[in-house]
């Protein structure tokens, strides 16, 4: 291979000419990058804002799980990261909205027994 702008004698694969420092065509070469999964993305969206808070966290998290196991089949799917983050907001999500109605339900209960009482 050959400089196009010096014309001396390059190595294959180097990015710029030693001699003259010009970019070599190895450095315009165009790679193609991998497609995001769909499912990690709605995964990571569901997970920062679920529709329907215990719905919505569930969904996240099945759909982290799928995204990730297509991830692992397909070389050229890529969004394996955005997949983990959806997984975990998700059951963040999910254990924060558990918690709420253990916390909220009881003294609903109790409430509406004091209110009957009186």
């Amino acid at each position: 291979m050959y400089c196009s702008k010096c014309g001396k004698e390059i190595n294959e694969g180097v990015k710029f000419c030693p001699f003259c420092g010009f970019p070599s065509r190895e450095s315009f070469r165009v790679t193609t990058g991998t497609t995001t999964s769909g499912l990690a993305i709605a995964s990571l969206i569901l997970g920062i804002i679920p529709v329907i808070p215990i719905i919505g966290s569930i969904l996240a998290i099945s759909f982290g799980v799928k995204a990730r196991n297509k991830i692992k089949l397909y070389s050229d799917l890529g969004g394996e990261g955005i997949a983990i983050a959806g997984i975990i907001l998700g059951t963040i999500y999910l254990l924060v909205s558990l918690i709420s109605l253990i916390i909220v339900i009881p003294p609903l209960g109790r409430a509406k027994e004091q209110a009957r009482l009186l």
